[in-house]
């Protein structure tokens, strides 16, 4: 999509001043589960070559590109910091990634996904918050719902309160719609993966990550 475009020339502008000759040899980008299987090669073949990323004329020529799931990221930053590759590619490996629009989980028997036991369902952090938002505007038939939905999303990414009229509107009132959400994806995790017992480490990353802990805890009380 143009949107996925535009982040990505924006991550260009940030490499570009350690790029020789403006030229990339190996990228690695990341689709969610829900469209990996449909759009890999069809982003491959949008990203691949030259490309103009901003109006000051600067270009960068991209040769070769890997499109992996987005959770494999966070495993393996994960791994490469703490230095333990070789151990957790013994491991049976669970990553979920509640992120905007989706919440993925991808299952690693090794280093090798499992497909069977890996996907992604539309209840990522945007559900959540567009269904506060939902509760706070009941009975108000004159408010931007969308307006409002920006305006919580921006709220919890800066750690701030919430205001509508001049007032802190204290957010935590709200869990329990939220929680309705967030049980959704839970629930679709474990019908997924199953119990959990041959799973060894259960990762949580992505920008809902906090919201998300004490259900995916709650669902899997032994790891």
């Amino acid at each position: 999509s143009d949107a996925y475009m535009a982040r990505l020339y924006g991550s260009f502008s940030y490499m570009l001043p350690n790029l020789q000759g403006g030229q990339i040899d190996w990228l690695i980008l990341g689709l969610p589960i829900l469209t990996f299987r449909t759009m890999a090669q069809q982003l491959e073949d949008r990203v691949i070559g030259e490309h103009l990323i901003n109006a000051k004329g600067d270009r960068i020529f991209v040769r070769k590109i890997r499109v992996f799931p987005q959770p494999l990221g966070a495993f393996f930053d994960y791994a490469f910091q703490n230095n333990n590759m070789t151990t957790l590619g013994k491991r049976v490996n669970l990553i979920v990634d509640p992120g905007y629009n989706t919440c993925d989980w991808l299952l690693c028997e090794g280093l090798a996904p499992s497909p069977a036991r890996c996907n992604s369902v539309e209840h990522g952090m945007s559900a959540v918050i567009r269904a506060i938002a939902e509760q706070i505007l009941t009975g108000d038939t004159e408010s931007n719902i969308d307006d409002v939905v920006n305006r919580i999303d921006a709220s919890i990414c800066k750690n701030e309160p919430y205001r509508k009229d001049g007032m802190d509107i204290d957010l935590s009132k709200y869990h329990a719609v939220a929680n309705t959400i967030i049980d959704k994806a839970i629930g679709a995790i474990a019908r997924s993966v199953g119990s959990g017992h041959d799973i060894d480490h259960i990762f949580l990353a992505g920008g809902g990550a906090d919201m998300y802990f004490d259900a995916l805890q709650k669902r899997f009380p032994n790891h």
